[in-house]
């Protein structure tokens, strides 16, 4: 799984990690992501809103994450 990778020593408190790996694995299901290059990308993308965050909820941040890529060519 690419997010575990990218959360490895990251700043994220327990229970945003959490919230982190349930917002990703919502939007690979939504998606039907199955390619590791397109499930990198989400992961990114999920990280990078995660970052911007202040509460990190799983529901909010994978329909970001959605909507984002979705977006993406």
């Amino acid at each position: 799984m690419p997010i575990r990778r990218l959360l490895e020593g990251s700043a994220f408190a327990p229970e945003s990690i959490n919230e982190i790996k349930k917002a990703y694995e919502a939007v690979i299901e939504a998606l039907g992501i199955a390619d590791e290059a397109s499930r990198a990308l989400a992961a990114k993308v999920i990280l990078g809103l995660a970052a911007e965050k202040n509460v990190l909820d799983a529901k909010n941040l994978s329909d970001e994450a959605i909507t984002k890529l979705k977006g993406i060519p």
